[in-house]
């Protein structure tokens, strides 16, 4: 993308120029508290995919010493293989209720493009 989605900040694999062949990058987010939100967490964020031949990207759920939780999948709504027409907004169910935890966005490509961005991550309780 050529800007953020919001604001002048965004996360991504680089902006303005292409990632290379057989990138595997990741990001991982400070702490977040959910010992506060007993019921039903949820992870909000905007993204842009852009992928060459292959790749995917995926957020996974950690524990704070990053011993994995809960991989993206699309069983729980956390792994993309599609290219974006722009930012896309996804608001998923988080599995570690109760627990302070570590968001990881992960990216895997196969050939080369823009890559993976995000922007406007929250994390609140559903109502």
């Amino acid at each position: 993308p050529e800007n953020a989605k919001s604001g002048v900040a965004v996360a991504g694999t680089d902006l303005g120029v292409d990632y290379a062949a057989g990138t595997h990058i990741s990001l991982i987010s400070p702490e977040v508290n959910l010992e506060t939100l007993v019921k039903n967490p949820v992870l909000s964020f905007s993204y842009y995919l852009e992928l060459g031949d292959a790749g995917a990207a995926r957020v996974n759920v950690l524990d704070t010493t990053e011993t994995s939780l809960e991989e993206g999948s699309e069983d729980n709504g956390l792994f993309f293989t599609k290219n974006t027409d722009g930012w896309t907004e996804v608001s998923v169910a988080l599995p570690a209720s109760g627990q302070k935890v570590l968001l990881e966005f992960e990216f895997v490509a196969g050939g080369s493009a823009a890559g993976f961005f995000i922007d406007d991550v929250t994390v609140f309780e559903s109502q």
